[in-house]
């Protein structure tokens, strides 16, 4: 095999490890945003509860973005709990734990959509 062909195989590997790599991080931010809108349809999750609407409704999402193995997913889902997530409606950036806590009622939820709206409002106004 020639140095050419050699440089040649490098490059497609480094180029289909780019792609599976962000193709990886659009599956997980997929997965967060499923994982907030839980958030909100659910006021008051707790970890608990949070895992476990993941796990029945997202399984899917969750396969792809951690793969096939339960248990990997389960710590991934807990893991997820303590990372960050800006909403693009707010623009907020919080853990998923501190949205929970933040959206623990019924009004708070209605609360933040009737904020998101009027901030969505005055920008498309200007």
């Amino acid at each position: 095999m020639s140095k050419e062909d050699i440089a040649f195989r490098k490059m497609a590997l480094l180029i289909n490890a780019t792609r599976k790599a962000r193709r990886q991080d659009e599956l997980l931010d997929e997965l967060k945003a499923s994982a907030f809108e839980a958030l909100l349809l659910n006021p008051g999750c707790t970890l608990d509860t949070w895992v476990t609407i993941l796990e029945k409704r997202y399984g899917t999402e969750l396969v792809e973005a951690f793969g096939t193995e339960p248990s990997k997913i389960r710590q991934s889902i807990i893991a997820l709990w303590d990372k960050p997530y800006t909403d693009p409606a707010s623009g907020l950036r919080h853990t998923f734990g501190d949205w929970a806590r933040a959206l623990t009622t019924e009004e708070s939820v209605g609360m933040y959509y009737e904020l998101t709206t009027r901030k969505k409002d005055i920008h498309t106004d200007t």
